[in-house]
């Protein structure tokens, strides 16, 4: 009975220790994942706004690794990742913010950013030399809804993509882009480049 007794003993044991191993391990997951054991919004409130702080002063690479510590769980997690490919793009790590950007437009499909973050993406491939995946990105952006300030803008990027090898194509889309935004941001440089053309 007694030999009973201790056997039950050692199995309660063993099963107590398992359980407490297992406990722990979750915790210490859940801690290196989250930065926290509990659902803390305000902690991740403060490393966004630490993060963002260290981006408008330019410490592109420490901001990045801020924005890295916040947890997925975080509401606003589409505009972390956009935060952090924007500051891998500043620093000439564009594959990283290629990364980022897919991330947002794949599993935040109905976030406010998504069409932002592939705007951005198109104009990363294009900073990385990667014409034909930039192209495709921005027709994709104009075949969306042609009159987007996103569409807009890709119209300018078009023209500069192709001018080397079709000019009358690019010119089309450098009056595309002046007949849509006279006074925008490039129209200046379309109405050089059409002059340039002629």
């Amino acid at each position: 009975m007694r030999k009973l007794k201790n056997n039950l003993n050692k199995n309660n044991l063993s099963i107590i220790i398992v359980i407490s191993v297992l406990l722990f391990s979750y915790l210490g997951f859940k801690y290196l994942r989250d930065g926290c054991l509990l659902d803390n919004s305000n902690h991740f409130r403060k490393l966004y706004s630490n993060a963002i702080e260290l981006k408008q002063n330019q410490n592109y690479d420490e901001a990045y690794n801020i924005f890295d510590k916040i947890s997925q769980k975080y509401a606003a997690y589409d505009a972390v990742l956009f935060q952090q490919a924007d500051c891998a793009a500043k620093t000439g790590d564009e594959a990283a913010a290629i990364k980022k950007y897919k991330v947002i437009f794949s599993d935040y499909p109905n976030s406010i950013l998504t069409e932002h973050a592939r705007y951005e993406m198109a104009k990363a491939y294009l900073r990385g030399k990667e014409f034909k995946k930039a192209e495709k990105v921005f027709k994709d952006i104009i075949k969306k809804d042609s009159k987007t300030d996103f569409a807009i803008g890709s119209y300018y990027y078009l023209g500069e993509i192709i001018q080397q090898k079709n000019l009358d194509q690019a010119v089309k889309y450098w009056k595309k882009y002046i007949e849509l935004s006279p006074d925008g941001r490039f129209s200046y440089d379309c109405a050089n480049a059409i002059i340039k053309s002629g």
